[in-house]
């Protein structure tokens, strides 16, 4: 008996069967998983969370406006800039937000970039750049939910499929 040859039709056929089938997989995976109050899991970042950020990146912006108006912001500023976005680095990233999106290399970019600069960090541009994040974050999160896709289960597919 002769084994016949899969065109190449065929073959992205079954890679794409194989795609959706992993994507209702891990769809019903999600949809089981609960938190520990009982709720299904749907926002990486709670309303919460999203005040203690905002929060914080007003104070860091309070303080080196405060520093510029005395006078010696531009000695510091950039100093408390970098740590500001280090701090935000790793609290978006321990909310599963990852700063390698193109939007939000952006959004974090320029605030750096402004933050770092002389008497142009007085801005609120930590805070506004929070601030998108987390709109932009909560966004993909609504949108995702309605059509029962969460984030980490899209990178995972997407991941998978890079590596093939």
């Amino acid at each position: 008996m002769a084994v016949e040859a899969l065109t190449i039709e065929e073959q992205e056929d079954i890679i794409e069967e194989a795609r959706v089938a992993e994507l209702n997989r891990l769809r019903m995976e999600y949809s089981m998983k609960e938190d520990e109050s009982g709720e299904k899991k749907k926002q990486r970042i709670n309303a919460v969370t999203a005040g203690f950020m905002i929060t914080v990146a007003l104070l860091y912006d309070g303080v080196q406006f405060a520093l510029v108006w005395i006078g010696i912001g531009f000695l510091v500023n950039w100093l408390i800039s970098v740590c500001a976005w280090l701090t935000f680095f790793f609290w978006f990233k321990s909310k599963g937000v990852s700063y390698a999106k193109p939007k939000n290399v952006l959004t974090a970019g320029v605030a750096l970039l402004l933050e770092i600069i002389p008497v142009l960090n007085a801005l609120p541009a930590l805070t506004l750049s929070v601030l998108a994040l987390i709109v932009i974050t909560k966004s993909e999160d609504t949108l995702l939910a309605k059509i029962g896709v969460n984030i980490p289960m899209v990178e995972k597919l997407s991941g998978n499929m890079l590596k093939k």
